[in-house]
């Protein structure tokens, strides 16, 4: 075995938390010297007890070793090694094959990297023959990716896809079964830092494995090995893909417990390292690349003969209606092709960000996508964004998409409210009313009013902002005396008035005394709030008070040889009275002699002549 540096599970939580891929540990000042380290681990490891374990990475890096042992990580029994390839400084270059070896069994659970390639595979390994079940995972975005269920013939270097699920924004796109929920995009790593060190690589390579093993994608790999055995007939084929998924499954173990206080089971004396050799993994890992580039030169050659074009090429978005863009885009083979995998489409807008990729089943004849304009907000005069897609994110068709943008273009009055007349310092009956629309004639919300009092020193109590029906409104009260004058304006995005702005609204101060009511053709004249007469003369012992908005009227007239009472009891709202008429027969003119007869009565303010 390779001179391996040993770790205690403290330091090696430090080194895995810490490396520098996601840390959030501030760098100690100064930095301990590798004899340090040794020393301190050394005297640790001296101290090792029945039931505490190790994490090893390899020291003595070898130069240009394709694939070489560099870090061991024993949990339960079970040893997780990580294998990656070094450069000719003696540097790792990144982690690219996780195996591991489970106590008691003679199965290797095997996880390959491509990271130029953003792709991923699981495999079984039992008696140095690898299963026929592959799980491979091809990340496009932080949030889009396709898992796939592959049948590989090893020794004739082909391949079939069982079935493909394509994870975007966290939900499967299928055109076939119903949207499943997962999480995504939480492993997504940015890139490692300039010169990083073995033990940041190490990290990274841990990072990638446990994204592509985490129990959280779990759930869409596991539906898709389940559907896949409850179609297969061979009780192999049900073998072979249970213990894929066990084989996922417990990767992520030991992974996980580096960086928790787990419960470790291991001494140095029963360490095992998965039986196979570097010259293995080189020859194996020289014939994978020369297979991966074969594959995508197969793969460029069927996107050569692929034609996509827009089925409507109109794009419009309006932002009032908020509803999504619908691309519908073509595909067309220039000869009769038959595609033996899934075709990423690619859609972006105004940016080299693919937050839009589907895939293409060669049995659709289109593909249709949901795009709303990116950031709207942050780009205030936004009249139009570019909509690339093709089937190469290098190499994308362009097209435009308009933005209808939420633009108030009018304002009008509404239900009334304007030259109302009303006593100074009260509240006009009828409200003011305006609304507010876009140049389509469409009612607007949201939209800021500005009211303001430019005569008459009078109030408001105001809507700010229009309501869905793109109405606002307000109160008026009068002023004391004078011209009464209120202005009303609305914007367009770019600070010039809309049509029709400012909207003026008038009113005149209608002097409290004498106030002149009339019901009908009767009418009462107050010179005062208890001062009350009519000319219309009939009305004997007529009494009348007005407080505040409250008028009281009495008064008793003769009918033949019956003397008779009236009371009215009103509201007074702006020019308007309403209120009850209490009639009766009476004997002294003040109380009812009768039953009374109670109904309504409606008066009105006007001029006095």
């Amino acid at each position: 075995m390779k001179s391996l540096l040993r770790l205690n599970p403290v330091t090696a939580l430090i080194l895995l938390l810490c490396a520098g891929i996601f840390s959030a540990c501030d760098p100690v000042d100064p930095e301990p010297t590798k004899e340090e380290v040794l020393e301190d681990n050394a005297d640790f490891n001296n101290k090792l007890i029945p039931g505490l374990g190790n994490v090893f990475y390899e020291e003595n890096l070898l130069p240009n070793a394709a694939s070489q042992l560099v870090s061991i990580i024993q949990y339960k029994g079970d040893t997780l090694a990580l294998f990656g390839e070094i450069n000719a400084s003696k540097q790792l270059e990144y982690v690219h094959t996780a195996i591991l070896k489970r106590k008691n069994s003679d199965q290797l659970s095997v996880t390959e990297i491509f990271s130029d390639q953003k792709l991923s595979r699981n495999y079984i390994l039992e008696k140095g023959k690898r299963g026929r079940f592959v799980l491979e995972i091809q990340q496009y975005n932080e949030t889009d990716y396709t898992i796939s269920l592959v049948d590989y013939n090893w020794e004739g270097n082909t391949s079939k896809t069982v079935t493909t699920a394509y994870i975007q924004d966290g939900v499967e796109v299928d055109q076939f079964t119903s949207a499943r929920k997962v999480n995504s995009g939480e492993c997504w790593q940015e890139q490692l830092p300039v010169n990083p060190t073995t033990q940041q690589r190490i990290q990274y390579g841990l990072n990638e494995i446990s994204c592509i093993t985490q129990p959280l994608r779990d759930r869409v790999q596991f539906e898709i090995i389940e559907d896949t055995k409850d179609k297969s007939n061979s009780q192999e084929d049900k073998k072979q893909l249970d213990d894929l998924q066990e084989g996922i499954d417990a990767q992520q173990e030991p992974i996980e417990a580096t960086s928790e206080d787990a419960d470790w089971k291991h001494n140095e004396a029963d360490l095992e390292i998965p039986p196979y050799t570097d010259e293995d993994f080189k020859s194996q890992r020289e014939r994978d690349l020369k297979r991966q580039e074969e594959k995508q030169k197969e793969r460029t050659a069927y996107l050569d003969g692929l034609s996509v074009t827009i089925e409507n090429s109109s794009l419009t978005y309006d932002e009032l209606t908020d509803e999504p863009v619908l691309l519908k885009l073509k595909i067309r083979p220039s000869s009769p092709i038959t595609y033996p995998f899934p075709i990423p489409i690619f859609v972006s807008m105004n940016s080299g960000e693919f937050g839009n990729v589907r895939l293409y089943d060669p049995s659709m004849e289109s593909v249709t996508f949901e795009l709303y304009p990116p950031d709207l907000k942050d780009f205030e005069n936004l009249e139009s964004v570019t909509v690339g897609y093709g089937t190469d994110p290098q190499f994308l068709v362009n097209t435009n998409l308009t933005i209808i943008r939420i633009d108030p273009s009018s304002i009008e009055e509404f239900a009334g409210g304007n030259n109302q007349s009303g006593p100074p310092a009260k509240v006009l009956g009828t409200p003011l009313v305006v609304r507010v629309k876009d140049r389509f004639g469409r009612p607007l919300p949201n939209i800021p009013v500005q009211w303001d009092v430019t005569k008459g020193n009078g109030s408001l109590i105001s809507d700010a902002k229009t309501d869905e029906d793109g109405i606002a409104s307000s109160k008026w009260t009068l002023g004391n005396d004078g011209e009464q004058e209120v202005k009303v304006s609305v914007e367009r995005r770019n600070g010039t008035l809309v049509n029709g702005a400012p909207l003026i609204f008038t009113a005149s101060i209608k002097k409290d005394f004498p106030m002149c009511l009339q019901e009908g053709g009767r009418s009462y004249i107050f010179s005062s709030p208890t001062k009350v007469m009519s000319p219309n003369g009939f009305q004997q012992d007529l009494k009348g008070e007005i407080d505040g908005n409250k008028v009281r009227i009495s008064y008793w007239h003769t009918a033949g040889l019956a003397k008779y009472m009236a009371v009215y009891e009103m509201t007074m709202e702006g020019d308007e009275l309403k209120g009850t008429q209490t009639y009766c027969r009476t004997l002294n003119g003040t109380t009812c002699s009768a039953a009374a007869t109670v109904s309504e009565a409606a008066m009105t303010r006007v001029d006095c002549e």
